[in-house]
């Protein structure tokens, strides 16, 4: 999934809310083959929302961010 917000070339925060039992199933992507994040953390629901054979070929098969610290 990729959610953002541009007006007039400009990027604008975007708030991303997943709750309420969804569920992501044979998703694919280099990071974070369901979800990735770059910038602010997206609320997820872990306790209502499932993954399922999602991949990732770098890291995070079913969630990903950039690195915070090394």
């Amino acid at each position: 999934m990729v959610f953002q917000q541009n007006s007039d070339g400009i990027l604008k925060k975007c708030n991303v809310l997943i709750t309420q039992g969804n569920t992501l199933i044979n998703n694919t992507g280099r990071d974070g083959g369901a979800i990735k994040w770059t910038k602010d953390r997206p609320f997820i629901d872990l306790n209502t929302t499932k993954f399922v054979n999602n991949t990732a070929t770098v890291y995070g098969n079913d969630i990903a961010s950039f690195p915070k610290a090394v």
